[in-house]
């Protein structure tokens, strides 16, 4: 039974092995007439003009291309336009200090993930009742640092009823 078992263990040991060998590259030497072969995939290199673009993109600006002196929503106030419209711009900016001071101390730096891909903010949806809050939804395009891909982005700011009765920003998702 044990030699079974010891039988078992070594040829165990010898498969990995074997496998473990498999996976490494060997270096043969290669004459002028055979092509060279490499155990990673080759991608064929892209345009200039791929790459021209791919930098564009990379180098979009941030925007706030919101109207805000054209922004009236009932169920926001002043304040809550404010601090929307100071979130945004410390977004746009990608300015830590300047989203920090915009939330407020309270929020801590939960938020800082906000400011890790370019944004243009295109509008504000109108703004509902939720469950005791008011969720204001804010519109736009992200722009992905890594790969350059563009998508559809909403940031939507989250107003609950302080201990004061005023509204303040509870949260952005």
């Amino acid at each position: 039974m044990i030699i079974h078992k010891i039988t078992l263990v070594f040829t165990s040991l010898m498969l990995t092995v074997c496998l473990a060998g498999c996976t490494e590259e060997t270096i043969t030497p290669h004459s002028s007439q055979t092509p060279a072969v490499t155990s990673k995939p080759t991608t064929p290199d892209l345009p200039e003009q791929n790459s021209s673009e791919k930098q564009a993109v990379q180098a979009k600006p941030n925007t706030d291309n919101i109207d805000w002196d054209d922004f009236n929503d009932p169920l926001v106030n002043k304040d809550m336009a404010a601090q929307i419209k100071a979130s945004v711009a410390a977004i746009v900016s990608r300015d830590v200090d300047q989203l920090h001071q915009a939330i407020g101390k309270d929020l801590g730096n939960g938020y800082d993930y906000l400011l890790e891909h370019n944004v243009q903010f295109t509008r504000v949806s109108p703004a509902y009742r939720e469950s005791g809050r008011i969720v204001v939804p804010v519109e736009g395009k992200r722009t992905d640092n890594d790969t350059g891909e563009v998508s559809e982005a909403s940031y939507v700011f989250y107003f609950v009823k302080g201990p004061n009765g005023a509204w303040t920003l509870g949260s952005i998702d």
